[in-house]
């Protein structure tokens, strides 16, 4: 299959941009994918979890969240900051533990 010319790919995106402006910006309302949109100083405000996982390697989960598949508790639950904080001091090699045992 040959590549479409760059002429071709223009008036594709530009007959799409034009339709959308014929039909007006506000034509169809969004919906959120996620059912529990917070609003943003709501979302920065949420506890979160530090997990771990049997390779030794760091996550971050919302502390009201289940827990997630093959991820133990680090032991760590506190504000956005404290996570990051957390794994910085325990983190320091970022390989698995498979490849540090070599």
């Amino acid at each position: 299959m040959t590549p479409p010319n760059l002429s071709t790919v223009d008036r594709n995106v530009s007959a799409a941009a034009a339709d959308r402006a014929q039909r007006g910006a506000g034509s169809r309302k969004f919906t959120s994918p996620r059912p529990e949109v917070f609003p943003m100083s709501e979302e920065c405000s949420r506890k979160r979890t530090v997990f771990a996982n049997h390779e030794e390697q760091y996550s971050i989960w919302f502390a009201d969240r289940d827990r997630p598949p093959g991820w133990r508790p680090d032991g760590m639950t506190g504000a956005k900051a404290e996570c990051p904080e957390r794994i910085g001091r325990n983190w320091v090699d970022l390989r698995p533990v498979c490849l540090r045992a070599g």
